[in-house]
């Protein structure tokens, strides 16, 4: 399946949407302007059962992009080249694996809905923004129970969150890498990962990022070692907290001055051991 279009877009409850049951390719390349008038409608909607997942969008994109990748062994990729706005759910929503699109009730009721059990699926998932991103939940959610790596790059503009993280990203038992790099963050947590995969973890920020009452920077890992790099950091919480389960080295750089519960501090970092294996917030 492949959609290519230059034009604005405008649905009540999707601005575009592409549903791939089939065993192929999807691939979705959208210069114009897509909105979805509805505030709990979706701007971008994908799903596909089959190979490569591949969303490009171009100028702007309300409300939010949503991409479900439950291909056996397939990647997904989304490049969001303008600004994405999420209304009331996410920025961009980045899946591998997921619960199943309810393909009749979307298309025949209206309703995007999904259902059953998660399906581990998948392979690498990235997710570039080159413009701002902001989520009524999530800026940008990204969960990856396939066997690849993930890759979130927001280096050139501010991602925030709402009522959840700036930025959410999560790796299955299966998965290997996980990266981050962003420039400003800020959301009820500023960036959040949890790698529960093989590989090596990092988290790279160069602008501010902001936990308005969580932590500012929140990394845990069960793979190969945690890299944590920030300029300032503010948490409601702790700043900066890092935990490594696994097998590598921890390291952690902070330039920058941060903020903790309002009260300017040095001591804003956290290392250790979290006995029940959760993300902590305190």
């Amino acid at each position: 399946m492949t959609i290519d279009t230059n034009g604005a877009l405008t649905g009540a409850l999707i601005g575009l949407a592409a549903i791939n049951t089939g065993d192929g390719a999807t691939a979705v390349n959208a210069t114009g302007d897509i909105t979805a008038t509805g505030a709990n409608g979706y701007g971008v909607l994908v799903y596909s059962l089959g190979s490569d997942a591949d969303v490009t969008t171009g100028s702007g994109t309300n409300v939010g992009i949503s991409a479900i990748n439950q291909g056996a062994t397939a990647a997904l990729s989304i490049t969001a080249n303008g600004d994405v706005t999420g209304g009331t759910g996410d920025g961009i929503h980045a899946v591998n694996g997921g619960q199943q699109l309810d393909v009749v009730n979307t298309i025949l009721n209206g309703t995007v809905t999904f259902s059953g059990p998660t399906v581990p699926a998948g392979s690498d998932l990235n997710v570039t923004a080159y413009g701002e991103v902001t989520g009524g939940r999530y800026g940008i959610f990204a969960s990856n129970d396939g066997s690849g790596a993930t890759s979130i790059i927001a280096t050139t503009a501010a991602v925030a969150g709402s009522s959840e993280d700036g930025i959410y990203a999560t790796n299955g038992t299966t998965a290997t890498d996980l990266t981050v790099s962003a420039a400003a963050v800020s959301g009820k947590g500023g960036i959040a990962v949890t790698n529960n995969g093989t590989g090596f973890t990092s988290v790279t920020a160069t602008g501010l990022v902001t936990g308005a009452s969580n932590n500012g920077i929140d990394a845990y890992t069960d793979g190969a070692g945690l890299t944590v790099s920030a300029a300032a950091v503010n948490g409601g919480f702790a700043g900066i907290y890092a935990q490594n389960n696994g097998t590598g080295a921890t390291s952690v750089t902070a330039t920058g001055y941060g903020d903790w519960n309002g009260r300017q501090r040095h001591r804003c970092l956290h290392t250790g051991n979290r006995p029940d294996g959760e993300r902590r917030d305190g």
